[in-house]
């Protein structure tokens, strides 16, 4: 079985699913606001919770900011697609809301205006969790880490390759939104090695003016082979689909139907691609490269009986 590090499919399907270690924000424990601090000095600060669809299917997600001039802010990002509560997440469609207001603590008890419109919730802080109590289930929030402010960064990022949102041209991550289909067309080759040299991972793209991508991965086994060595074993998958470009955002759908999008920027020798964290990148096709791919193929076709 070929094993990959990485690839241009597994780009789409690497998501933030860390936040499946932390707590849902509903819960059905007995917390009750007995014996936590409501103070309003302690509930100042950035707060996030994370809850799942039981099959999968669904995601909610929202940070809270408290500031200590009685101003909130909260953005919250509702996500439908497949696997959602695995490494296998496909995304379909993500809808952001974003509220401002202003707040008052009181005796245990959260007072929030925005719109026009008050609520008022039970609260109380335990350790570094917010609790939120209500009577169709209780809201749990935790202290924003490094790690939820990446999640968050991450699903903003997703938000904008899916509604093609247009971005800053001097953004580093997003690039600008002026590149075309036709810089895209032809070939372009990437690698990794592994660091004893016994294992090489090579994609090999290529675009066609008809819209159409040809996805071509092989797993090489040898030896030495990050200084020139022996190509003992290759293996070999190839896949493809239709692609389209809009303001700089790559959307690939696979023969299967299955859809994934990422921002790109493209130069005269490289291919980037970016979708959230994770960084791809390509060489165009050019002779050198050209006659190390046929070496591959070669012995792909020998080791297989071709």
């Amino acid at each position: 079985m070929m094993k990959k590090y990485w690839n241009l499919l597994s780009l789409f399907g690497v998501f933030f699913m860390t936040a499946l270690l932390l707590t849902a924000c509903s819960s059905d424990d007995d917390d009750s606001p007995d014996g936590g601090r409501s103070e309003s000095s302690a509930i100042v600060g950035e707060w996030a919770c994370f809850d799942y669809g039981s099959n999968g299917r669904w995601m909610f997600m929202e940070m809270v900011n408290f500031k200590r001039n009685g101003t909130f802010t909260s953005v919250s990002y509702y996500v439908e697609g497949k696997n959602l509560d695995n490494d296998n997440a496909t995304i379909n469609n993500i809808e952001k809301d974003k509220i401002s207001g202003t707040y008052t603590v009181s005796n245990g008890v959260i007072t929030l205006t925005a719109d026009g419109d008050t609520w008022e919730k039970e609260y109380s802080i335990k350790s570094d969790r917010l609790i939120i109590y209500d009577d169709d289930g209780n809201m749990y929030y935790d202290i924003v880490t490094d790690e939820i402010e990446e999640m968050f960064e991450q699903m903003e990022q997703w938000y904008r390759l899916l509604n093609n949102n247009p971005v800053d041209d001097d953004d580093p991550v997003w690039g600008g939104g002026g590149q075309g289909s036709n810089e895209l067309v032809g070939e372009w080759v990437g690698t990794e090695t592994q660091s004893n040299g016994r294992y090489i991972y090579m994609e090999k793209i290529a675009f066609k003016n008809d819209g159409t991508y040809i996805v071509t991965s092989y797993a090489i086994h040898g030896k030495n082979l990050d200084t020139g060595g022996t190509i003992e074993q290759v293996d070999k998958l190839e896949e493809g689909g239709k692609y389209r470009v809009s303001n700089g955002i790559l959307t690939l759908t696979s023969s299967q139907g299955e859809t994934a999008t990422a921002s790109y920027k493209v130069d005269e020798t490289s291919l980037t691609l970016t979708a959230g964290e994770v960084i791809v990148m390509y060489q165009r096709m050019d002779d050198k490269w050209k006659q190390f791919v046929d070496v591959v193929e070669l012995v792909y076709q020998a080791t297989h009986n071709h």
